[in-house]
């Protein structure tokens, strides 16, 4: 019989969307789809994240679920001031 609690979730993924645009003029895509960047408060999203988003794609930036806010993004979420409503 298996150990209950062996394996803990160790991954989180990532969920984007655009809209009408295109990457920032790179030739080729980004070359990887596993990343291992520090680890900060539960459900915070690395600061590499963002600068990987903003290297390959143009603005405007919006994150859900947002606990901070960041300079050029709009943010909605329960911890970090709300700019957007959502109706």
């Amino acid at each position: 019989m298996a150990a209950r609690g062996m394996f803990a979730n160790t991954s989180e993924f990532i969920l984007y969307g655009r809209r009408g645009i295109s990457p920032n003029g790179r030739d080729k895509a980004i070359d990887r789809s596993w990343f291992t960047w520090p680890r900060g408060a539960q459900s915070q999203k690395p600061e590499a994240f963002f600068d990987l988003v903003e290297t390959y794609f143009p603005g405007p930036y919006l994150e859900l679920f947002a606990r901070r806010q960041r300079l050029g993004w709009d943010t909605w979420g329960n911890e970090a001031l709300e700019h957007i409503s959502i109706p």
